[in-house]
């Protein structure tokens, strides 16, 4: 038969004064269990030395000694912006150099079109850059010369080009008036983007735009004489009233008699 506990030993103390804990453990994580529990014996906590700094480091530190997946994705992108950053600088809306530096995939050839890896199929377009904006408003408002020339000269599609007048109109008039403009996150975005600087044509804006699934089928244009012939038609074959399968009522939409009015659409006697 075990023996029997004191009445000392069932006494309800602090685990922390029975047991060590680490640097980083709250006050309030400290639980009221009794001295005797078979978890951590009072007597046998008591005896045991207190740890040294060097234990206390061990017992904060993870169980794995694999960096996390944040650092090790930060660490990756800070030696990237290292490495490209001059790069990146140059090729923020200058002339010689009008697309940015987008990461190439897999660190090859540097990419120009592509602004997520991860997604190849999306595309970024040039936008017209500021110095050819200008230049359109300055040719259509002050000059005076037509939009279809502007837009002929310049290689940009002519709605493009009417856009873009009024657009410099409303721009000019908040500066009149003194409303703030947004000329800071234009920069940025102008930045990430494609630019056509003056010079080069933007669009080729003659060009009709086709489908793919259109090249799928085969058009042959051929004549209305040749396709569809006259036929002559007469009581004989359609009928007096035009109401034969045949007739040419019938195909395009001749009511039948059963929807005229004052007609009795219930059978009156049985044949």
């Amino acid at each position: 038969m075990p023996p029997r506990l004191s009445s000392a030993a069932c006494q309800w103390r602090q685990v922390a004064e029975c047991a060590s804990f680490s640097a980083s453990t709250p006050a309030s994580c400290r639980l009221l269990l009794p001295s005797s529990t078979y978890i951590l014996p009072c007597a046998t906590a008591a005896t045991r030395p207190s740890p040294s700094p060097s234990q206390h480091q061990q017992q904060s530190r993870g169980f794995s000694a694999t960096a996390a997946a944040e650092t090790r994705l930060r660490r990756y992108f800070w030696h990237w912006i290292k490495r490209h950053k001059a790069e990146l600088l140059q090729t923020q809306g200058q002339p010689d150099k009008p697309a940015p530096a987008y990461i190439p995939p897999r660190f090859g050839v540097q990419n120009t079109r592509h602004p997520f890896p991860l997604n190849p199929q999306f595309q970024s377009h040039s936008v017209l850059s500021e110095e050819l904006r200008e230049d359109i408003w300055r040719r259509v408002m002050v000059e005076g010369e037509p939009m279809l020339s502007v837009s002929a000269e310049l290689g940009v599609d002519v709605r493009r080009v009417s856009a873009v007048v009024r657009l410099k109109e409303v721009e000019r008039t908040w500066v009149d008036k003194g409303k703030p403009l947004a000329r800071p996150y234009a920069k940025a975005i102008m930045s990430m983007v494609p630019q056509t600087f003056p010079g080069k044509r933007h669009e080729p804006f003659n060009e009709i735009p086709v489908h793919t699934f259109t090249t799928q089928q085969l058009f042959v244009p051929s004549s209305r004489r040749v396709e569809f012939r006259f036929k002559d038609y007469n009581a004989e074959m359609v009928g007096k009233v035009g109401r034969s399968r045949t007739a040419v009522g019938w195909r395009y939409g001749a009511m039948l008699l059963d929807r005229k009015k004052g007609q009795v659409k219930i059978p009156t006697e049985v044949s």
